[in-house]
This record gives structure tokens, sequence and C-alpha cells, in this order.
């Protein structure tokens, strides 16, 4: 059954996104949290280099992965017909507190918004991991404004006392037979990505997240467009944020 608008989540996971009637964002509460995607990443993104970390989560060499709050439990602070707030249950227990706000603005875009409260002055970075539906990525068209590449190793981790990045064009590509895994920033501070398929046209767009990480899981039926506002690492590369913030993007699906 198409809905026109909606939104079901579980401990901040997205498991469906309607839009436009549209299933944009589908994930499965039991199957593999990470590899379905649809989760915030907070107090860090991607790999910490430190192994020594303790976490629930890590990658296949043993690098702590996308932070503490993946899979943990949330309450709703408010809810209505057009926008859920939720906040994490434990957050007397911890010493940086978050709010995920979900609005669709209008009938055709949703916001998805982060509120940090930082009173003991702590790093962190915060970043979000959907995976957006297209029937086969090989026929999609992307336009970005990204014109940067982080260099990182064969694990994915950044290389060097300081971060360094490579030109790339992604002005516009198709994606057929591209494979990304990668973080990717512009000179302008803000992110504009378009991704333009048969049936819609996905707009995701930020003036508070600079960096993005593309990821083309193997299925080739999704694509993750992971907005960030620090890179992998980001305590040894200080991209980390200190107090408060809110940063976000939104999501504009336009119907072919």
């Amino acid at each position: 059954m198409q809905k026109k608008n909606s939104i079901v989540q579980k401990n901040g996971k997205i498991l469906e996104l309607w839009m436009s009637g549209h299933l944009i964002i589908e994930g499965k509460e039991f199957e593999d949290v990470l590899g379905n995607g649809c989760y915030l990443m907070y107090p860090w993104v991607n790999r910490l280099s430190d192994k020594n970390v303790q976490h629930k989560f890590h990658d296949s060499n043993g690098y702590p992965l996308h932070g503490l709050y993946v899979n943990t439990e949330r309450e709703i602070l408010e809810e209505n017909q057009n926008q859920i707030c939720l906040i994490p249950k434990d957050r007397e227990q911890q010493q940086s507190h978050f709010q995920e706000i979900y609005t669709f603005i209008k009938d055709n875009q949703i916001s998805i918004e982060f509120n940090i409260s930082n009173n003991q002055d702590l790093e962190y970075g915060i970043g979000y991991h959907p995976y957006f539906n297209f029937e086969n990525i090989d026929d999609v068209i992307m336009i970005t404004n990204l014109t940067q590449r982080l260099v990182v190793n064969q694990d994915l981790i950044p290389i060097g006392d300081q971060l360094q990045w490579e030109d790339v064009n992604l002005s516009e590509i198709s994606l057929k037979n591209q494979e990304f895994d990668n973080c990717f920033k512009n000179n302008e501070d803000k992110l504009f990505i378009k991704l333009i398929s048969s049936k819609y046209t996905l707009l995701i767009e930020s003036d508070s997240m600079k960096y993005c990480q593309i990821y083309t899981p193997s299925d080739r039926k999704r694509i993750a467009i992971e907005p960030q506002s620090s890179t992998a690492d980001c305590f040894k590369y200080q991209t980390s944020l200190k107090g408060n913030c809110k940063v976000g993007f939104t999501v504009t699906i336009i119907l072919n």
C-alpha cells in the first residue's frame, strides 16, 4: 500500500520513509543493523583508528564504527502529524545530550535535524547514514558540488599527520558500474547532491554538514548518501565539533 508522507522508526533507525507515494528509505529491524543503514552516527562518524575504544560495532579489521547510538533506545519527546522528536533513553547517564527531529516541511520534503546540548565541552562528530532506494542505481545520474575526496589507506582510515584530499570531478556522472566507499567535500561548506532516476529525483542538501560519505552496496538497489559534520578519525584530525550546535539536512523528492 502506497503512502503519501510518513515515517516509521525504531530507536532512531528509519524502517520506512514514504514521500509522495514512494518508499524512499527502507530498513529491516532484525537484520544486520549496520548493513541496513538509516541511523545516527554520534559522537563520531565512520571509523576511529584507535582499536582500544570500547564499542559494540567494529569493522572486519577491528576499527570502531559509527559512534555509540547506532541502535540504542530512544524516547519520543514530541510527535504530531508532520514531526517526530527523539531523545536517547539513557540521557541522564550521558555527558552529551541530543535530539533527533524529523519534520515534513513540505509535501515533497523532509528535514532531518540534530540538536546537540553539550555541557562538558567534549569533542564530537555527527552524521546520518541513510540508504536511498532505486530500482537499479546503474540507471541513476548523480550531480553534486563535491570536488575533493579524502585519501585513506586500505582499511579506509585517513593517512598522515594532516588530512589529505585529492581533486575529483563529480559534477555530473552516471552511477553505472561505479563503486564508492569514500568521503568527499567541497570548498563551499554546503552540500548538494542530486540523484536522477526514471521515476523520481532526490535532492540531498545541507548548509551545516560539509562532508559526505558515499557508499554503493553490492545489491545495486540502494545508495548511501551520508551527510556528516566531520570526517573519520575526527578526534585525531580535529574535524570534530564542540559545545551546543544544530546540524542537519533536507531530502526533497521530485517526481519525473
